[in-house]
């Protein structure tokens, strides 16, 4: 299941025994647009969200790897605009993405923000409306200056939405302290299975070292649309 699905899934939809929070579509146009589209059942607003999850073992992404530039595209008619990321992925220091999403109101949520929004059943109906935690980053450009726009807000963030919530710090904190387990947890056992490869790798026969290591390369591929390619150059009439 990719993290857009489970995005759309993590944003409760309308019921009739609990009311709902949005009523959400899946984009299924996924070529340069958003892969959310989602409205207000109770308060008329609408936002386009997308989600993205990287690999415990990459290290390197740059602002381009969020999209927060396309977001601000994508939003269109839309009220707002939502980017939902491992918290722990986002950038820790300074990133363009931080200045990108005050200037067009990009909401950097996180899977954490949903997890403890649905724990804590929060749920848009008529008397609450929650547009507000889609709209923290114009919230936060009003005190934030030019010269700290790419400074990292998330903690900032935090504090918005742990009031909202009406949570104290331990409470808040926990939950954090919790998740963070929960990925030590995931990425021990990957190290495990990794490290299995590793041992049976090892083991391989010379034969069975090459065989394996060409068709990581992929290299017979590369040639035969070489030759496809080359082949219909020969066929070619000017």
């Amino acid at each position: 299941m990719g993290s857009n699905t489970i995005f759309y899934l993590a944003l409760p939809t309308r019921t009739a025994a609990s009311g709902g929070v949005l009523d959400p579509t899946a984009n299924k146009e996924r070529a340069n647009c958003a892969d959310v589209v989602a409205k207000s059942q109770f308060h008329n607003y609408s936002l386009v969200g997308d989600a993205k999850s990287f690999r415990l073992s990459r290290t390197a992404k740059n602002q381009k790897d969020f999209k927060v530039k396309s977001m601000a595209d994508w939003k269109g008619d839309n009220d707002y605009s939502v980017l939902v990321c491992p918290y722990y992925q986002y950038p820790k220091s300074r990133s363009q993405i931080y200045g990108q999403a005050l200037n067009d109101n990009i909401t950097l949520f996180t899977w954490e923000y949903l997890s403890i929004l649905l724990e804590n059943n929060i749920c848009e109906n008529e008397q609450v409306n929650i547009s507000n935690l889609w709209n923290i980053c114009f919230t936060l450009s009003k005190d934030i200056n030019i010269a700290d726009r790419n400074s990292c807000f998330l903690s900032r963030q935090d504090e918005i939405i742990r009031l909202y919530l009406k949570l104290d710090q331990s409470q808040f904190n926990n939950y954090f302290e919790k998740y963070k387990i929960n990925i030590i947890a995931r990425g021990e056992t990957e190290i495990k299975y990794w490290e299995d490869k590793i041992l049976e790798i090892k083991q391989y026969t010379k034969e069975k070292a090459i065989s394996e290591l060409l068709a990581s390369l992929k290299l017979n591929e590369k040639i035969s649309s070489i030759k496809n390619y080359i082949n219909f150059l020969r066929d070619e009439q000017i």
